[in-house]
């Protein structure tokens, strides 16, 4: 099936401008999409949804990394803090 055009089943006549000459409208200037053109399309879909989700699951990755570095420096802070804290203290 791949290849071979898209039939429809509706094949109405068009009549050009009121000249009285009717020609099919699968043979216009504008020609149906072929299914390899579909499958193709289909394809091209597919592989940018796919870009697009390995694109936020490296940018999710990255905030990941960012936040645990920011964690991490926030508790090395807080120990300073409370060891200077308790050394006011004694």
């Amino acid at each position: 099936m791949l290849g071979a055009p898209l039939v429809f089943a509706d094949r109405r006549l068009n009549d050009d401008a009121g000249s009285g000459e009717c020609r099919d409208q699968r043979f216009s200037s504008n020609p149906p999409l072929l299914d390899a053109e579909v499958s193709l399309l289909t394809w091209l879909t597919l592989l940018a949804a796919l870009v697009a989700e390995t694109a936020l699951l490296a940018f999710g990755a990255a905030l990941l990394l960012i936040a645990e570095v920011v964690l991490t420096a926030v508790v090395v802070a807080c120990e300073i803090v409370r060891f200077h804290v308790q050394l006011l203290i004694r």
